[in-house]
């Protein structure tokens, strides 16, 4: 301490004893100067070696600051010392009740506290003190989380980079598809050419013949003869001298509807996503791909309690998404009204879900609720929705979860209360484990309603569903 440092003497280190003061200003303790002037010939200093021939005088004032300071110290010592022991018998605390939660002596464990459980102080110091580090771990995460997110500049040029990488993967698909049309055309082009050059020579020459065969009747003739013939000329230029349209280049193959035909084969390399995460929710110990459709530990992460949810709530309709968990032995999935904070996920609190703990599969109630599947789903279906539950219950919401690929239902709660938004929600349990939201299927038709003009389309996203009341998607 900064005090203490300049209380002590600068030969033996301590606190100082009947302190003198010598010519030169400086202070010893008078037993440790008369030990350094008994070893060394002269009296000098032993810090700036200035003689002094006087003898020393006794600084009064640092002695008596000393002593303030070494009472001070003492009946601190005595307090700590007082409070470590108990008030009733005088003796040690060493032990801990767990039923009072206190502090009691071995009398008290004999007396007051008999048939109690009790742990030794040091355990019981150890044991609360890591259930607190594991109480406070999400606090920390989420510190983290905060303080490697708050450079915008770095987060905005992340995103420009990602904005433009997505655009050129729709610019490389329209040039492949320029080149790949392009192509076909050239390649009719030099195949039809030559044949359709041949018939049009052909015809040009024969309605050149003809041509020349009218102007000389018109030339030659005099005016009886050409009227006598004006009868057969008239039912000659009555033909239709139309070159054959089966023999010319299939314009309308190349041109017709071409944007939207390429707009629809677009579908294949901008696919849609019924669930877009929010990355802003990832913890330290997650990660959301680049797309906003997958989260995944990191190697590196911690095992403290976080998920993901979708960026988007859902308070009215029919949604549907699928998850890929593959073999993960370790996830839960769900969706949460965001109203609960905190590792208990129930409906209780806000959570509607089912999990895999190392190959187990549970629904997230309160107790956790075991499922005895007899099939390994590698994609789960999520349908939320609202449903008629009979005159007790009336409307109400409804999340069911099923092997997308089987249809067989795995979990389903019903009567879910309350309008507002839930939010899908996906964590990971497994290192390196990853669940990835799968794209929709998107189908495109035109009607053929009479009242309807050709250029209106309809875009309807399905989720293959049998039901034609359970759809998700929007209509445009």
């Amino acid at each position: 301490l900064p005090l203490e440092e300049d209380l002590s003497c600068p030969v033996c280190c301590e606190i100082f004893r009947e302190p003198v003061l010598l010519v030169c200003g400086h202070s010893f303790c008078r037993e440790c100067l008369r030990k350094h002037w008994s070893s060394s010939p002269g009296r000098s200093c032993p810090i700036c070696r200035g003689s002094s021939p006087q003898e020393p005088l006794l600084n009064l004032s640092l002695r008596s600051t000393c002593e303030s300071y070494l009472r001070e110290r003492c009946s601190g010592s005595e307090e700590e010392e007082r409070s470590t022991r108990c008030l009733l018998h005088g003796e040690k605390l060493e032990l801990f009740c767990v039923k009072d939660m206190e502090a009691i002596c071995s009398q008290c464990k004999k007396k007051l506290h008999r048939g109690h459980q009790v742990q030794s102080i040091h355990q019981a110091v150890k044991e609360r003190k890591g259930k607190l580090k594991d109480a406070i771990k999400p606090y920390q995460d989420r510190l983290n989380a905060l303080k490697n997110g708050t450079d915008p500049r770095a987060q905005a040029e992340k995103t420009e980079r990602q904005i433009r990488k997505e655009f050129e993967k729709l610019f490389k698909f329209l040039r492949d598809e320029e080149k790949a049309r392009l192509a076909a055309f050239k390649e009719e082009e030099e195949s039809q050419s030559h044949v359709i050059k041949e018939r049009i020579d052909g015809q040009t020459s024969q309605l050149t013949n003809t041509l020349k065969e009218m102007e000389d009747e018109i030339k030659q003739k005099d005016n009886i003869e050409f009227l006598q013939v004006w009868g057969e000329l008239t039912l000659f230029i009555q033909l239709d001298p139309v070159v054959e349209a089966a023999h010319s280049l299939d314009v309308v193959r190349h041109l017709g509807n071409l944007r939207f035909r390429v707009w629809e084969k677009m579908k294949d390399v901008a696919p849609y996503s019924p669930v877009v995460l929010n990355p802003t929710a990832a913890l330290c110990d997650l990660s959301v791909s680049e797309d906003l459709t997958s989260v995944s530990m990191r190697p590196e992460g911690s095992t403290g309690f976080s998920l993901v949810t979708g960026s988007e709530g859902f308070t009215d309709g029919f949604h549907s998404w699928d998850v890929e968990v593959g073999n993960s032995l370790s996830w839960m999935l769900g969706v949460t009204s965001k109203l609960g904070d905190g590792p208990v996920l129930c409906p209780q609190t806000g959570y509607w879900g089912i999990q895999r703990d190392n190959g187990c599969y549970q629904a997230l109630a309160s107790p956790v609720t075991p499922l005895h599947l007899s099939f390994t789903p590698q994609v789960v279906r999520v349908k939320l929705g609202w449903h008629w539950e009979g005159d007790s219950f009336g409307w109400c919401r409804r999340v069911t979860f099923s092997d997308a690929t089987s249809g067989a239902e795995i979990c389903k709660f019903s009567n879910i209360s309350g309008t507002g938004a839930l939010y899908p929600f996906l964590r990971p349990l497994q290192r390196s484990s990853q669940l990835k939201i799968l794209p929709a299927t998107v189908n495109v038709s035109v009607p053929l309603h009479p009242l309807l003009t050709p250029h209106i389309y309809t875009t309807m996203i399905t989720d293959n569903s049998n039901n034609p009341n359970e759809r998700t998607g929007r209509r445009c």
